[in-house]
Parts: C-alpha cells; structure tokens; sequence
C-alpha cells in the first residue's frame, strides 16, 4: 500500500496530454526550473511538517517566472522517490499531489486576504496551477481550488465595487486565463463543464464590463477559444509595448546621466524628476506587463467595441433548478449581483 500511495497522482492514468491533443508549444524562453535546495528537500520530506513545508516552496518559487514548463519537468523527475505521510491526528495520507493543492488554494485565499501582491504574481500563479492540470497532478475542478477561485472572484467583485480596478482586473485576468488554458480538460466531463466552466467563465465576464480592456482580450481569448474548440497555442508573454516603454524611459535616463544639460532639456531635470519619468512611462518589473498570447492560424482581432461581452452576458441562462442552492448557481442567475445590471 505504501508503494502505490508514494507513486499516486491527482487523476488516474495518464497526463493530460498524452489522452487528448497536447497544447501547442510556447516559444523557447529563458526558463527556470525548481531551486537545487528544494529538489533535494522534496524526496527527503518524511514528516507532514516537511512535505507542506516543501510544497508551499515550491509555490512561492513558481511565482517569481511565468514559464513553468521546467518546474513540471522538475517535479516529474522526483515525484517517483516522493514519501507518503500520515497526517497527525487523523487516518489521512499526505501526498506531494495533496500537499501541492492545499499550498495553491492556501496563496489563492491569501492574495484575495492581502490585495497588495503584484500583478506578475498572481498570473503565475495561475500559469502554474494550469500546467500541473495539464501534467496531472491537480484537477481543473479541484474542490478546495475551485472554492479559492470562487473566493477570490468575490473579492475581485468588491474590489471593482470600491473602484480599486487595479486587483480586480488581475484576479479576473488570472482566472479567464486558468480556464482558457484547461478548458479542453474539463470539455471531456459534462459534470466539469456544468459546475466548473460554465459557472467561472459567467462570472469573469460579468465581472470584466467595468475592468480595462487588457482585461477584457483575456475573457475575450477564453471566449474564442472554446468556440474555436481550444485551437492554438496559449501562453503568456511580456507585451511589446513594454520594451518600447522601456527603451523611451532608459533614454530619459542616459540624458540625465550623459548629456549636456546646455543641449538637453532632460539633462537639466533633477534626478527625482528622472524617476518619476522612467516610473510614469515605463512598468518597474517587465512581468508585470505580461499579456495573453493566443497563436492562431487565422487569429482574429478583438473587436473595438464590446457588443460581444454584451452579448456573451445577455444569452446566460437563468439558473436550473438543479443548480438551486448550489454554490456554482450565483454566476448564471437572474438575480445574482453580477447580472442585475446586465440590461443597464
């Protein structure tokens, strides 16, 4: 018994894309995989203590890059040797699989608690909890995840409430992406899709109508690719505008550093006024400035106006009586807060 639990994934059989077309590749990027300490500390994790110990590590290391297919490379190559631990006080089994969903939900509820991590970590985080859907070892409809999405969403929703767009729009755009990347996964159970991706899609869309329109092309790409039945490749990059940004800022830095204050007038600026410059053009951390890239044969463009959210919005259905009293039921009813204004 001790063998097969040490060995025993999220789902039974094979990763994902093995069993159904596997996602496109994303260009080569310069990627990093798990820290050389904390592969050494995973296989030798023997208590409860150290096994969420290790994972939660694991975790937050995943949050400092946005291509994670190395940490999934990383982690196959020891989750063979991984133990199995009992957890103190009840009869349950602590796995790396188990460890690595409760260290997930656990950050998702504390950046909706916090509201002050940046914007470069909570797409990370949902770039890694998708790829561990794609490599098996968490599911898409995972409960104790999908109730910390659901939790994080509501945030999201009194954060756009109080006007404070900023972590709003970064929830619903880590979300919008999570589903567009393992919306194929849960297209293959009907149970998923009524529960999980119906539901989530609702309600990032209801949520994106006063959200910039950054955030609007990510519920625009989820929205494309499930009619398109998930075509292409998806992954995040640094938007170009941003290396744009970022050359005009670094000009404003060498004038003040390099040229002649009589020639230039930026040389003549004090060097508090250099900062705020740079800062006001250019986003501090390049990931910060990440976009969704959807690689299409024929990729459309996002229309200029948003009839099509409109739209999308309009044509929910109201609520069945099989969802009555379901958690998952507050996305798609008439009167839920997200829809009453649907027709304003």
């Amino acid at each position: 018994m001790r063998s097969r639990l040490r060995c025993r994934r999220t789902t039974i059989g094979p990763r994902h894309s093995l069993v159904i077309s596997a996602p496109e590749e994303a260009p080569v990027q310069e990627t990093h995989g798990l820290p050389e300490e904390l592969m050494k500390r995973l296989p030798a994790a023997a208590s409860e203590l150290e096994l969420r110990a290790a994972a939660a590590e694991v975790v937050s290391s995943a949050l400092t890059v946005l291509d994670h297919r190395h940490f999934i490379r990383d982690l196959d190559s020891v989750w063979p040797t991984m133990k199995a631990c009992k957890q103190l006080g009840s009869s349950e089994i602590l796995t790396l699989t188990s460890a690595l969903k409760e260290a997930l939900a656990c950050r998702l509820c504390e950046i909706a608690q916090a509201q002050s991590l940046p914007r470069r970590k909570v797409l990370a985080l949902f770039n890694f909890m998708a790829e561990l859907c794609w490599a098996n070892y968490v599911s898409p409809s995972e409960h104790v995840i999908h109730q910390a999405i659901i939790f994080l969403l509501d945030t999201a929703r009194a954060c756009s409430n109080a006007g404070q767009n900023d972590p709003a729009s970064w929830y619903v755009e880590g979300c919008a992406y999570f589903v567009a990347k393992v919306g194929e996964i849960m297209m293959l159970n009907p149970l998923e899709v009524f529960n999980v991706l119906d539901p989530l899609s609702a309600r990032v869309a209801c949520l994106a109508r006063q959200l910039p329109r950054r955030t609007m092309r990510f519920i625009w790409i989820l929205l494309q690719r499930r009619q398109r039945l998930w075509r292409g490749a998806l992954y995040l990059s640094v938007s170009s505008n941003y290396w744009q940004e970022w050359a005009r800022s670094r000009l404003v830095l060498v004038a003040h550093a390099k040229g002649d204050p009589r020639a230039c007038p930026l040389a003549a600026l004090p060097w508090p006024a250099c900062q705020a410059i740079r800062k006001f053009m250019c986003e501090r951390n390049a990931f910060d400035a990440a976009e969704v890239v959807w690689k299409i044969a024929d990729e459309p463009d996002m229309p200029f106006t948003d009839d099509w959210l409109k739209d999308f919005i309009e044509q929910l259905p109201a609520t069945p009586k099989a969802r009555e009293g379901s958690e998952c039921s507050e996305a798609n009813s008439p009167v839920s807060p997200m829809t009453a204004d649907a027709d304003d």
